[in-house]
């Protein structure tokens, strides 16, 4: 799976899990990180996908962090993030991640 699209969701609730089970089970995608704040429903989906203790995060501001985004080189990186917090959430979530790829390109 070299060239399945990696993906990192961003809140494991409802819809994290839907489209989380969307790219399983109709593309090659792979679900390889997630970050939510409630610890059941992070390590429920972490064990649902396989994913590693050190890409499941608390917050999703872990991942802006430098030690956050040295997990995620470590990890080999992700195509492409699920934002799937709550929607008055996602612009807060986007702005910061907007800057990174800003600084990135």
């Amino acid at each position: 799976m070299s060239n399945a699209t990696r993906f990192l969701v961003i809140g494991a609730g409802s819809r994290g899990g839907s489209y989380a089970r969307a790219i399983k089970t109709s593309t090659n995608g792979i679900i390889v990180g997630v970050a939510e704040i409630n610890k059941y429903k992070r390590d429920a989906f972490r064990k649902m996908y396989n994913i590693t203790d050190d890409m499941a995060f608390a917050d999703w501001r872990e991942l802006v962090t430098e030690e956050g985004q040295q997990k995620l080189k470590d990890s080999g990186g992700v195509d492409g993030m699920l934002i799937c917090t709550l929607d008055h959430m996602h612009v807060e979530v986007w702005i910061f991640f907007s800057i990174l790829l800003e600084f990135a390109l």
